[in-house]
């Protein structure tokens, strides 16, 4: 075998040794948003970075927030969090201006 490229690891495919190229690396991500009546009306809100596939943890702080059944939806797209469900509609659940948001996750 050859000497691999730079930034290349030695790894085994089907038994035998091969360069590949690095894994990519994650790096944890935190935001925190106080919603307004804009976040609350477009139903989401913009992460600084686009997270990684199912890395996402919502932690949400609000006066009597009370998160129940399909009430704590959200869906990723792209950088955004949108609100679905319970958290986008009227009812005990629902987001409204005021409450905070604390999105973990990895990009």
């Amino acid at each position: 075998l050859p000497i691999g490229s730079t930034g290349q690891v030695l790894t085994v495919v089907a038994g035998l040794p091969a360069w590949a190229s690095t894994a990519a690396t994650m790096t944890p991500g935190k935001d925190t948003f106080i919603l307004n009546s804009t976040d609350i009306t477009n139903q989401f809100v913009t992460l600084s970075h686009t997270p990684i596939a199912n890395s996402t943890d919502l932690l949400i702080v609000g006066a009597g927030d009370q998160l129940e059944g399909t009430a704590y939806d959200y869906v990723v797209s792209a950088a955004q969090i949108q609100f679905k469900n319970g958290l986008a509609t009227g009812g005990v659940s629902a987001l409204v201006a005021g409450d905070i948001l604390q999105i973990a996750y990895m990009y």
